[in-house]
């Protein structure tokens, strides 16, 4: 089982989600709270339902930039990395 690592503003967002999952909060009311569109609260309760807490971090967490350049590359072009 892979351990999660969450930022304070995930955990917080998870928190509210769950409360709009569970009735307590509508989507507008989790919109005004996280800074977010109703859209957006809707996206992220499907996102929870479907993939548990994990649903909230983002994809590239602990993996590398798709966009990096290959390793020795920067020292060839003049040391910009």
């Amino acid at each position: 089982m892979e351990q999660l690592t969450m930022s304070n503003r995930e955990v917080d967002k998870v928190k509210v989600i769950q409360n709009t999952i569970d009735g307590r909060f509508s989507w507008p009311q989790a919109a005004e709270i996280l800074s977010l569109s109703e859209r957006q609260v809707g996206r992220l309760c499907a996102k929870v339902r479907k993939e548990g807490n994990r649903g909230i971090i983002h994809g590239l967490k602990g993996r590398p930039s798709n966009n990096r350049l290959e390793e020795g590359l920067g020292d060839k072009v003049g040391g910009f990395v």
